[in-house]
């Protein structure tokens, strides 16, 4: 706990900032689901939109999560948007209406997602005004492989144990951006998503486009003997890359010389231009997984 107000080198908060950091707050909250607790001597700031969706080559239904932003040192959850009218509408032509499966969630009822396509999202019937958001799924690329690797040290640990890694080859021609979401099994149980905002791991294929490409994947959790890693590499938009970089920074900006926290990049667009903004982000990703059982 840290209580700002005690604090003999308090550093005093902007309303300019303040808004920033809500606004930053909300995006941390549709990629985690636990936020830490702090107390700070400041006023609120205003309410938005928040969106959290994706779509993918993979058979759906897919889901976009609609809530509004909270205020960042607060201890509430992000209210839901309840009643919205969700619409999802793919370059072909084919536009499907989702249906609201709990408060707050909307998922698809037939569109799939191909790659090549191009999407538009559009959120109305909401108190601040009707929304749209652009992507398209770009061409994937196989994994060639995925292996732990022990070491004495597991980096972001004080232990032993194992780390992951893997290599794909970059399709020739520049564009291409992958993120690779890291995911561990125990036994029988589900396997968990390990990726948090400050550990995203993602690439630009600009210094090696049609290249190798040799990663390890660092989280804060070890692996050990019999658990399953299983790597889902995803094609992103240069924006959505351009997104998740700035989130990260964002995530990472910390310490004694740190900047002004600033609002990362949204897809999510007012239709009235003098209208409330939005935040947060409308992925399309086409999707190669690969499995490796640590032993």
């Amino acid at each position: 706990m840290i209580d700002h107000k005690n604090h003999k080198n308090q550093r005093s908060i902007r309303p300019k900032e303040m808004k920033k950091l809500l606004l930053f707050s909300a995006l941390l909250l549709s990629l985690t689901a636990c936020t830490d607790t702090i107390d700070v001597d400041v006023e609120g700031g205003e309410t938005q939109l928040a969106v959290d969706g994706e779509i993918t080559d993979q058979p759906g239904p897919y889901t976009i999560k609609l809530t509004e932003t909270v205020y960042a040192f607060g201890s509430d959850a992000p209210p839901a948007v309840r009643g919205a009218t969700v619409l999802l509408a793919d370059s072909q032509g084919k536009v499907d209406t989702l249906r609201e499966t709990s408060p707050g969630t909307y998922q698809t009822r037939s569109l799939r997602g191909r790659v090549g396509n191009s999407y538009t999202l559009t959120i109305g019937n909401t108190r601040f005004g009707t929304y749209k958001a652009t992507t398209e799924i770009r061409r994937p690329t196989p994994i060639d492989s995925v292996y732990a690797e022990y070491r004495d040290i597991v980096p972001g640990t004080t232990s032993s144990g194992y780390l992951i890694r893997y290599n794909y080859t970059d399709p020739k021609g520049v564009g291409d951006n992958f993120r690779a979401k890291l995911y561990q099994g125990t036994g029988s149980e589900a396997a968990k998503l390990l990726n948090k905002p400050f550990n995203l791991s993602f690439v630009q294929d600009i210094y090696n486009d049609g290249q190798t490409v040799k990663d390890v994947l660092t989280t804060p959790e070890k692996f050990e003997k019999g658990d399953r890693a299983v790597l889902v590499l995803a094609s992103l938009t240069n924006d959505a890359y351009l997104f998740l970089n700035e989130l990260q920074q964002q995530t990472n900006n910390g310490g004694l010389f740190a900047n002004p926290p600033a609002n990362v990049r949204t897809n999510i667009v007012n239709t009235d231009a003098n209208g409330k903004k939005a935040v947060g982000y409308f992925f399309g990703s086409a999707i190669t997984t690969r499995t490796t059982t640590v032993n």
